[in-house]
């Protein structure tokens, strides 16, 4: 398992350190942030046959609580690519009517841009940040794993080319942490009005993701259904403990009444399965998560 650190963020797809067991009551789900646009999919662990409950959500830029999952997310990434040069590129609003006009005229300008450094000063690798000045017109923010690169070589290429004159290079130092920039502008700038293309970065600028730890559920049967997680939880489990394994799956202590006698499985892979005691969802989390069994 990673180890974890409270000030550090944690690799995505890792579970929590431990479990989190709370009673379903709509005061609690409340406090639960979730995707407005989430449905549900009920899960039967294939090992036990313990019943889980999937969020689905819509994974959207637009939607609050996705673009926090895919901030921190690529976030985190971005920290591992190890970027070492900041670069600055600004648009000119005298040359455009509008900002959407801006940035559709100047975004495909970016990896121009990179494709005719790479000429000259060899490999280079980059993630594109939009953000918008105070008066709603874009500018990049690119972070890049390169050679040293020259400002004026940049600035030169970037106003031929857009018209632009401002563009600021800089050498990434220890003091700049590359997770918490993009935390930062990109929780703010979570929705633009004419594009959903927040970042673009090219093919080798992130490493590979970690191999998980923890082994992954199989199951032995899924329903999808066409409501919100928080929804089912009220509707099957008030009053009831359930188990977050980690935000958006939880361990559920037995089958939703609403579907119970509904054919998951053909008849020849139907069993009998006795809703498991808490005891044993503790133990299946803990084995599952490999955190300390504090339940003893």
């Amino acid at each position: 398992m990673y180890t974890r650190n409270p000030t550090a963020p944690s690799p995505p797809g890792q579970y929590p350190s431990r479990p989190w067991e709370f009673i379903v009551q709509p005061a609690v789900l409340h406090d639960l942030s979730t995707c407005d646009k989430a449905t549900s999919c009920i899960c039967r662990e294939a090992d036990s046959g313990f019943w889980m409950l999937q969020a689905v959500t819509c994974k959207t830029w637009s939607c609050r609580y996705c673009a926090q999952i895919k901030i921190k997310r690529l976030a985190y990434l971005t920290s591992e690519a190890k970027p070492n040069r900041f670069i600055t590129l600004t648009t000119n609003p005298h040359l455009h009517k509008t900002p959407l006009d801006a940035w559709q005229n100047t975004a495909v300008r970016v990896p121009e841009l990179i494709r005719h450094l790479r000429t000259r000063f060899g490999e280079i690798e980059y993630l594109r940040v939009t953000e918008l000045c105070k008066n709603g017109y874009p500018h990049y923010h690119l972070l890049l794993r390169s050679a040293y690169i020259p400002q004026p070589v940049v600035k030169a290429w970037w106003h031929k080319t857009t018209g632009a004159e401002i563009v600021d290079v800089r050498k990434v130092n220890n003091a700049f942490n590359a997770y918490w920039y993009l935390v930062k502008y990109l929780t703010k700038l979570h929705r633009l009005e004419w594009t959903e293309r927040h970042v673009s970065y090219s093919r080798k600028f992130f490493p590979e993701e970690p191999e998980l730890k923890v082994p992954p559920f199989t199951f032995a049967s899924r329903q999808p259904l066409p409501i919100n997680p928080h929804k089912v939880l009220l509707r099957n489990y008030l009053n009831e403990r359930v188990q977050q394994v980690r935000p958006g799956l939880w361990f559920l202590p037995h089958e939703p009444m609403d579907l119970q006698g509904d054919p998951f499985d053909s008849p020849a892979q139907q069993t009998n399965i006795t809703p498991p005691k808490p005891s044993q969802l503790n133990q299946r989390t803990l084995e599952l998560t490999g955190a300390p069994n504090v339940y003893q």
